[in-house]
């Protein structure tokens, strides 16, 4: 596994396997047997707009100023 500042390599599969359980990921077996590579799903996939809209709502709430790029066009 990549590393990760601050994460184990334990943590990082366990959460792995709980967001693959609850099919937010699918695990594919790598070529070399060794390690696996992750991929979103549909589902996961769902979740960008949501978690687009609560970054830019922390970022307006944080910053004040803040103006998305949508905004100025």
């Amino acid at each position: 596994m990549a590393a990760t500042p601050g994460l184990s390599s334990k943590v990082l599969s366990s959460q792995l396997k709980e967001m693959e359980s609850d099919g937010l990921v699918a695990r594919i077996a790598a070529e070399t047997g060794k390690t696996s590579l992750y991929c979103l799903t549909p589902l996961s996939e769902s979740l960008i707009p949501v978690l687009q809209t609560m970054a830019e709502w922390g970022l307006r709430n944080l910053y004040p100023g803040f103006v998305r790029i949508e905004d100025c066009q």
